[in-house]
């Protein structure tokens, strides 16, 4: 009987020694954590700025093909910048929607290329397949452009 006690409070304590531990080990660890390093930021390299449905991006003449029964969109539309700010590879969004006006499903096609100011970027028969058969109209945007931050030409001495 004596046996079993022992053993009991053995374990016991045993036990409370390692939790003892973890609990000591843990608060270091936080303690570490909290002083932490100092950030040393180098170098910073220019990335581009994605604009969300810019204003100074429109679409001209866009043209919305929907077959009727076998659920293919085909568009052709052309990119014109108005603004002053070059602007490079724009996200167009195709959104189709059903007779109530409810979107059923909407795609995305990236062109690739810099729009410098005044000038179009065309996106020419671009073909969405699988389209669900409640599609009755479809529609292109603009969805996004990022900012282009070409490098300056140089000049040749």
């Amino acid at each position: 009987m004596r046996f079993r006690r022992y053993l009991f409070w053995g374990l016991t304590l045993m036990l409370a020694a390692v939790l003892a531990s973890l609990v000591m080990q843990s608060r270091r660890r936080e303690t570490a954590r909290a002083k932490g390093s100092p950030e040393i930021v180098r170098v910073a390299p220019a990335t581009p700025t994605r604009l969300v449905r810019p204003a100074d991006l429109e679409l001209v003449d866009p043209r919305v093909e929907l077959a009727a029964g076998a659920r293919v969109a085909e568009y052709t539309a052309a990119v014109l910048n108005k603004g002053t700010v070059p602007y490079r590879d724009p996200m167009l969004e195709l959104t189709c929607t059903d007779r109530a006006g409810r979107v059923v499903e909407s795609r995305r096609h990236k062109l690739d290329g810099v729009m410098l100011p005044g000038k179009a970027l065309a996106a020419e028969r671009v073909r969405e397949e699988s389209l669900p058969a409640a599609a009755a109209r479809c529609t292109v945007a603009v969805l996004w452009a990022e900012i282009d931050h070409a490098a300056p030409a140089r000049v040749a001495n």
